[in-house]
């Protein structure tokens, strides 16, 4: 990669090196003692990096530095010793991504023992004239003036702020979890409370090593400290969340790209899926109630998010465990349909969460909209008109609510009286601003119900509060990734793209509670947590890391559903700075990291509670074919049949490659080919998997590719091969026919290949097994001879004669 006109080297003399990296200078030793990194453009102050702080000594004048080039990406590094040990501090800038620097200390065991005990954060803020360590303004405190959110706790992952003193520039700060894994590992140590975020100084503190459980080993070189830091020049403001907040994403992505992500095992979901069905129904996890059975639970939240996933799994796979266990659907709504209750404005019919008759006094909020929503889907995605028409009825009772509160909801509602419920007894209070978006949501799905413009107004009131909020947002992840979609839809419906920009606070607050590490110690060994999204802890756990099965469906689920509804209308120039875009700001992971609590599903209410978790992850991953073969891909992509022995395939996401595999007969499997759609010669290479008794390999993210059937060759009997008339003028069509048979047993395509002189022309037909098919081509030639019309091995002459004229 030739070396970018953006990020370079300046200058290299006796008082260090000069690089640039976009509109940013970064001098690196000398008697500096920090990176010093300053505006181009501007005399201001500057942001200084000193690993370990100011104190450690480590970047010295007597610290020898070098940079280089490393295809396009500029690398510093500084060698030298702390308390006599060896250690080497290098910065990256790369190539592609101005404004970003990536660091990594590496030390000897000796250095990562007692002398981090003394470090601090490596980051301060100078002004013109000296420290300012409280120059940062945090985003991730929220917009001013918000209540108190009521939900995920912060575990300071990152450092999100705003400098208007020295660079005027936002700062994103990530440190590297998963190069820091092994020092955790060695020194019995976590990741907990290691970040520290405004006011003062930022950056991370190595946590002090447990001396007792110490572990020293041959290779005694182990990583301290490593970061990523996105710096981007303006400063939105606080109170402007969906500017800095599709910024957040933006970023993120750098960091992404820095980050040496896991590699999850492959997991089939659909077993899964059909051990989690035979969980559902043992008669240990049964749930009755008035002597139906209710899967899951007897609250709503449960049975519907059961249900619906699994019923559209039913459908797809042809599973009759499945299928019998979503019948009956309408019936199991019905009993938390109360058509009586009544709220003081006089509004009358209503689902719930528990059964009916309803008392509505003290409802948690996403559990009032919820159960709603996913009854909605179900109808929507069924065409089920019972359960549309109790979600409908409960629609005057829904909006009351959402206009008596003016479309914030707090932590507790009392819907009868229509107000805010101020809770005792040390429950939880704050505010659950998401169901802001949920019920935007939920207003767009009764918009589609009924086609009444009142919801879509109701929607865009919703949405237009929503555009308010910032990363106060989450509450709990089941609700949180509904808000991006919704406000997708909205633009849709009302062409204003301030809504679709707004889809950023939603994927801002999924992607800054993210788990962006794979520990691989305590009681994270031998699990894959990557991306994986915080939970609400149970009270007493805060601060700990905790994820939810009914949560990361939510997010599989609305997440896909958001990058396949908005991903065509986004802009695709990380540039352009208006919207979060498919190809370059979402990550997206492959599956494998979704596993139950314990070993047994069904062990505890909380499996069952996110049992569809399973069927989602199944219908993502599997792509029935026909009834012969199916694609298993391991991340998002788009399928869709072209015709009996034809589909397009499209893996959706940033860049790099989905690992793919065909299952089934392996006599169909054998004939099919995948071919990418821009013509590229050949087929894409396949390897067999004898341990699966499968056909590997990989689809590319941004490439389409078709994935057909074809009948061999062997099978393929051309019959009645004739040419009518033989003879024609320059100009004049003959017709060339003929009947192509298939004699196996296996339906498919066939490609034609007609030979006239020498042009060649193809046609591809679908045969049934022992089926024929009648083939026609026009054929006319425009210079006069005698040209060899040849098919199948089969050969006619064509006399072409001049023009009588």
């Amino acid at each position: 990669m030739a070396a970018s006109p953006h990020v370079s080297v300046l200058d290299r003399g006796t008082d260090g090196i000069v690089a640039r990296t976009g509109r940013f200078e970064v001098r690196f030793g000398g008697d500096r003692r920090a990176v010093v990194v300053s505006r181009r453009d501007a005399e201001a102050g500057s942001l200084r990096i000193a690993p370990g702080g100011p104190d450690a000594g480590l970047l010295s004048p007597e610290t020898g530095v070098s940079a280089r080039d490393d295809d396009g990406d500029i690398v510093l590094t500084a060698e030298g010793t702390a308390d006599g040990s060896p250690f080497t501090f290098t910065l990256v800038l790369p190539g592609e991504e101005p404004g970003c620097l990536s660091y990594e200390l590496t030390a000897e065991d000796t250095v990562g023992s007692e002398a981090v005990d003394d470090w601090e954060p490596e980051i301060a803020v100078h002004d013109g004239t000296g420290p300012a360590e409280d120059a940062l303004r945090s985003y991730l405190d929220g917009t001013p003036g918000s209540q108190p959110a009521a939900g995920t706790s912060d575990l300071t992952q990152f450092v999100y702020a705003a400098d208007e003193t020295a660079l005027s520039a936002t700062l994103l700060y990530a440190a590297d979890w998963l190069a820091l894994d092994e020092y955790f590992c060695r020194t019995n140590t976590t990741m907990r409370d290691t970040v520290s975020a405004p006011p003062g100084r930022v950056g991370y503190q190595p946590p002090t090593p447990d001396e007792s459980n110490f572990t020293v080993r041959d290779d005694n070189s182990l990583t301290v400290l490593a970061a990523t830091l996105v710096l981007t020049t303006g400063t939105p403001a606080l109170d402007e969340p969906l500017v800095h907040c599709e910024r957040f994403v933006e970023d993120l992505a750098t960091v992404y790209g820095r980050l040496d992500a896991p590699e999850p095992e492959h997991v089939d979901w659909r077993t899964v899926s059909e051990k989690t069905v035979d969980a559902i129904t043992d008669p240990a996890n049964c749930y009755e109630y008035d002597g139906e059975f209710h899967p899951g639970g007897v609250e709503l939240v449960t049975v519907t998010s059961i249900v619906t996933p699994f019923r559209a799994y039913a459908e797809r796979f042809d599973d009759d465990a499945a299928r019998e266990l979503t019948d009956g659907v309408a019936d199991l709504v019905e009993t938390y349909y109360d058509p009586d209750y009544e709220t003081a404005a006089g509004s009358r019919g209503m689902v719930g969460n528990s059964p009916a008759p309803l008392t509505l006094t003290h409802v948690d909020a996403w559990y009032l909209f919820w159960p709603v929503i996913q009854a909605a889907e179900y109808a929507l995605a069924f065409d089920d008109d019972r359960v549309a028409k109790m979600v409908v009825d409960a629609a005057d009772v829904l909006v009351d609510v959402g206009r008596a509160l003016d479309y914030e909801f707090p932590m507790w509602i009392d819907v009868d009286e229509l107000r805010g419920h101020e809770p005792g007894g040390g429950k939880r209070d704050g505010y659950q601003y998401d169901c802001t978006g949920a019920y935007a949501y939920l207003m767009l799905q009764y918009h589609e119900l009924t086609g009444e413009e009142r919801f879509l107004t109701e929607a865009a009131a919703a949405g237009d509060k929503l555009c308010e909020y910032g990363f106060e947002l989450p509450y709990e992840f089941t609700t949180t990734p509904l808000t991006p979609v919704a406000m997708a839809r909205l633009a849709d419906r009302t062409g204003d793209d301030r809504y679709l920009d707004a889809s950023s606070v939603g994927l801002a607050n999924v992607l800054r509670h993210a788990y962006f590490f794979d520990p691989e110690y305590g009681s994270f060994a031998g699990r894959n947590v990557f991306l994986l999204n915080e939970a609400m802890p149970p009270d007493g756990y805060e601060g700990n890391f905790f994820a939810n099965a009914l949560e990361e469906w939510s997010l599989l689920r609305y997440l896909d559903a958001y990058l396949r509804e908005a991903g065509e209308d986004l802009s695709s120039s990380p540039q352009s700075g208006r919207r979060v875009n498919r190809e370059w700001a979402l990550p997206l992971e492959p599956f494998g990291a979704l596993e139950p609590m314990f070993d047994r599903l069904g062990a505890v209410g909380q499996d069952l509670y996110g049992a569809g978790a399973y069927a989602e992850a199944a219908l993502q991953q599997s792509h029935p074919l026909d009834g012969d073969a199916t694609l298993t891909v391991e991340g998002p992509v788009a399928v869709d049949a072209v015709s009996d022995h034809e589909w397009s395939v499209s893996p959706l996401g940033e860049t790099g490659t989905y690992d793919a595999r065909l299952t089934g007969d392996t006599a169909a499997l054998v004939n099919i080919i995948v071919r990418p759609v821009d013509g590229t010669a050949g087929g894409v290479e396949v390897e067999h998997d004898p341990q699966t008794n499968s056909y590997r390999f990989d689809l590319d993210v941004g490439t389409e590719y078709t994935v057909s059937r074809d009948v061999p060759r062997r099978s393929v009997v051309v019959d009645g091969f004739e040419l009518a008339p033989e003879t024609v003028s320059v100009g004049e069509s003959t017709t060339v026919s003929m009947t192509v048979e298939n004699t196996g047993p296996q339906a498919g395509r066939y490609e034609v290949r007609l030979s006239v002189g020498a042009e060649t022309r193809h046609r591809v037909v679908a045969l049934d097994a022992h089926g024929e098919r009648d083939v026609r081509f026009e054929v006319a030639r425009v210079e006069p001879g005698t040209y060899n019309v040849q098919i199948s091995h089969q050969n006619r002459a064509l006399e072409v004669v001049p023009r009588d004229d």
